[in-house]
């Protein structure tokens, strides 16, 4: 049951080693950036990218590990990483990471004098059992663009659903400039593109914004 795990933040190298290797064991290595790379998304803050590293942990050991981030320049934060180990997978240790991570990037948000985030951005390959879990449920929507994350970090480009979880009243953006800002957070906030507007796959996404009512022009 959940209430045997207990919720806790990284804080050693040892930390970080076990969440990486729980990510790339879990949701697998096409997936998951390089060690060096992680190493820097899970503990150098930037303007673009506050992060948290969560891991759950039953009995003194690691059993579930979550990476979340606040993205300041869109008010979002967005959950890049969770992964539960196979023995503990529907005992709801999940969902109380999630609730953890979210109320703590919103301390974190308070922390930094920055607005609350007001949704929960985030990057799923279409037919998972996460997106099925969000998209199917109710939980989130898919944005209207045709995503895909960019080759970096020891990643492909690969194509992929961004979904948005509302955390307020504030309902998933449908202006394509809006999208538009939301994709380059991420350029920038995740993958560390100083400047998304100059990446091949970042022009190819927002490019398929320019036929939406109200798009991008010139886009």
């Amino acid at each position: 049951m959940p209430d045997e795990a207990t919720i806790r933040w990284a804080e050693t190298d040892a930390d970080i080693d076990a969440a990486y290797a729980l990510f790339r064991r879990r949701i697998g290595v096409a997936l998951v950036e390089d060690e060096a790379s992680f190493r820097i998304s899970v503990s150098c803050e930037s303007a673009d990218w506050i992060p948290r590293l969560g891991l759950a942990e039953v009995d003194g050991r690691p059993v579930a590990a979550q990476l979340g981030g606040l993205l300041p320049a869109v008010r979002l934060l967005s959950l890049p990483y969770t992964a539960v180990a196979e023995a503990f997978e529907g005992r709801g240790i999940y969902r109380m990471l999630k609730l953890a991570m979210i109320e703590r990037l919103r301390h974190d948000a308070r922390a930094h004098a920055l607005p609350e985030p007001e949704g929960n951005v985030a990057e799923e390959p279409v037919g998972s059992a996460q997106y099925r879990r969000k998209v199917g449920g109710g939980i989130a929507v898919v944005l209207p663009v045709a995503y895909r994350s960019p080759a970096a970090q020891g990643l492909r480009e690969t194509p992929l659903a961004l979904t948005y979880e509302p955390l307020t009243a504030v309902a998933a953006p449908i202006d394509p400039v809006a999208i538009r800002d939301i994709v380059a957070a991420i350029y920038r906030g995740i993958y560390r593109i100083a400047a998304p507007e100059q990446d091949p796959t970042f022009r190819r996404v927002v490019a398929t914004l320019a036929g939406a009512p109200g798009g991008l022009s010139g886009a």
